[in-house]
């Protein structure tokens, strides 16, 4: 039986038991540590008698765990340099936001703010920490941004505030303030993140349209005032007089026709100068480049017809013009009947065999002062509308030609005729005839009731604009199934108009003898177009698009020149200023006129000036020639 232990040795064995004992994975380092310090405050006896084994593994226990230690510094080195990155990238962040940002405490105190609200504030940013944001605020604001703060921490929900700040330069401007209460870990919201955004130019633009508003608004109550006291004398002239209610229906309906003529005599006027520009290159162009070729050529067809297309076009415009009461007439004393005659001729070679034509004609029907070619053209829109009212069914087109004396006023179709003695044009045909409500709009511009591709609308307009032209009338009688009747009145003429002068023959084109000619354009397509043209024959031209350079060029050699075209409608300076300008360099030089449209008030005013020569496009090239000649051959005046 083996003795006891010695106390000696039991000591020493726990010493081991301890030293070597593992401590759990949360408290490794706090074990090794202790057991380490067991072992220093050990007697040299005590540690002597430990097993080397025991102390060994203590020594490479406390190495690995010195290792772990350093890996461990190494880490949270690095942590630490990440973290000092990351709040560099923050504050940034922060700085370059494009938006201003604020930290407020609970009574508006600046915490911490941005470089842009700085910026935006024209504040250092020294100078904003710890100062309250009231003082950069106008008074009128103090009290909305109080309110701002008190509903933000008492909801906790994001508020939203407009104000009026001053910088510190003394200039205004406004802000939005959208802001955010944040909570700290433990405890209530401790201060507020803020946006400040700068809404200056569009509250600038808010207060503008709102002026803008008010002065519509006091505009349309001034104009309303105006239209219900309008409205109120109309009432009471109507209640007063139930013709005038009819007069007044009517007046309103003719006010709104001449609104509507006005404005499309605006628009007509501006597609004629525009379009009659375009058209004469077209056509000019096509004539040049026709007279350059064969007869034989294989494009002479194609350039006929781009000719012939452009002159239906330059007619279209013209039908445009003669509607709006922009085209003017050569009025002389006419007889009626032979124009009579000469429309039938045309007629029956057009119509149908099946279409009954007749025509009768009082030969005390009075002379008018008419257009030949107008009235020939008003005919046969007429009757080529009865044509086309008859169908494909077998009918009759009648014509009627008499003297009428009105003893009363006679109303038509936005005129009304004054009494005395007129010749009558009755057209009537037994076509399918026409609704009231279409027979309310046959003369409005470009309404028709065929197919689309087979009418323009502008046939009746036309000859409206014609009738009217010669102070006359339409009166029109329709039922649907029962015809159409159409009585056209022409005051007839109280003496004989004065004959106009029977036209010279002008002179053959003067071609060669290195003749000078000005051209000037705001078009650069028609300078060139007239360049081409008269240099074929013989002219020297200079082209112009700027009045100016054409006047310097003029002032600089008065007798470089031997003629000048001039457009009239060009910006800055208008033909006839042109012609003026020139009669004050050179008295004597000829100067032509030209333009895609001139009102009958403007041609009048240009004559009155004495300009005589007034070519008009797109036809210019086959005229201009002519008229220059004719020019170059008048003998010089004294």
């Amino acid at each position: 039986m083996p003795s006891p232990p010695r106390p000696q040795s039991v000591k020493k064995r726990a010493i081991s038991d301890q030293m070597v004992k593992k401590p759990g994975k949360p408290e490794k380092s706090t074990g090794l540590r202790r057991q380490a310090e067991k072992l220093l405050r050990a007697t040299p006896r005590d540690v002597a008698a430990l097993p080397i084994k025991d102390v060994q593994q203590l020594v490479q226990e406390l190495q690995v765990h010195q290792v772990e230690l350093a890996m461990q510094n190494e880490e949270l080195r690095r942590a630490q340099v990440e973290l000092e990155e990351a709040r560099s990238r923050y504050v940034r962040l922060y700085d370059d936001a494009p938006t201003g940002y604020l930290t407020l405490d609970p009574k508006g105190i600046i915490l911490e703010a941005n470089l842009p609200a700085c910026t935006l504030l024209g504040v250092n940013r020294k100078d904003l920490r710890g100062k309250p944001i009231t003082l950069c605020m106008l008074a009128k604001d103090q009290a909305t941004f109080r309110r701002h703060i008190h509903e933000l921490f008492r909801t906790g929900i994001r508020q939203v505030c407009e104000v009026d700040l001053a910088r510190q330069d003394g200039s205004p401007i406004s802000v939005q303030f959208e802001s955010v209460a944040v909570q700290d870990e433990a405890g209530p919201a401790a201060r507020m993140l803020t946006v400040v955004l700068d809404i200056t130019q569009r509250k600038r633009i808010e207060q503008a349209l709102q002026q803008a508003h008010n002065e519509l608004e006091q505009l349309v109550a001034e104009r309303t005032a105006e239209l219900r006291q309008t409205v109120e004398r109309l009432q009471t002239e109507m209640t007063e007089h139930e013709q005038a209610s009819r007069a007044l229906q009517t007046s309103q309906n003719r006010v709104r026709q001449m609104q509507k003529m006005d404005a499309l005599e605006q628009l007509a006027g501006g597609v004629a100068h525009d379009f009659n520009n375009i058209l004469t290159a077209i056509i000019g162009n096509a004539e040049i480049a026709s007279a350059k070729i064969s007869p034989d050529h294989p494009s002479r067809t194609n350039l006929t017809r781009i000719i012939e297309a452009g002159d239906r076009a330059s007619c279209l415009v013209q039908q445009i013009l003669t509607f709006t009461h922009q085209q003017p007439f050569s009025r002389t004393l006419l007889s009626l009947p032979p124009v009579m005659d000469e429309v039938l001729s045309l007629l029956r070679a057009t119509l149908p065999t099946g279409i009954q034509l007749t025509c009768t004609c009082d030969p005390g029907t009075p002379p008018v002062l008419a257009d030949t070619t107008q009235i020939h053209q008003v005919v046969m829109n007429l009757c080529t509308n009865a044509w086309h009212a008859l169908g494909e069914q077998p009918g009759s087109i009648a014509l009627d030609l008499a003297p009428v004396t009105l003893t009363q006023p006679l109303r038509g179709f936005h005129a009304t005729l004054p009494p005395g003695l007129y010749a009558r044009l009755s057209i009537m045909d037994s076509g399918c005839g026409m609704a009231p409500d279409t027979l309310e709009r046959i003369f409005d511009p470009f309404f028709t009731t065929k197919p689309m591709g087979q009418g323009t609308g502008l046939g009746l307009s036309v000859v409206q604009g014609i009738v009217l032209g010669h102070e006359g009338g339409i009166v029109v009688d329709s039922r649907p199934n029962q015809g159409t009747t159409i009585h056209l009145y022409f005051p007839a003429a109280d003496a004989p108009a004065p004959m106009r002068e029977p036209a010279r023959t002008a002179p053959a084109r003067i071609q060669g003898r290195s003749l000078h000619l000005l051209y000037l354009d705001d078009e650069v397509m028609l300078v060139e177009l007239v360049r081409a043209q008269f240099e074929q024959l013989g002219y020297r031209v200079t082209g112009y698009t700027r009045p100016t350079e054409a006047l310097e060029a003029i002032h600089a050699d008065p007798g470089g020149f031997d003629v000048v075209v001039t457009d009239y409608n060009m910006p800055g300076m208008s033909g006839l200023e042109v012609a003026r300008a020139l009669a004050r360099i050179r008295a004597d030089l000829p100067v032509v006129l030209v333009s895609g449209y001139l009102s009958p008030t403007t041609q009048a005013t240009l004559r009155a000036a004495g300009i005589t020569e007034i070519v008009d496009k797109p036809t210019m090239l086959r005229q201009l020639g002519d008229v220059i000649a004719r020019l170059l051959d008048k003998p010089p005046q004294a």
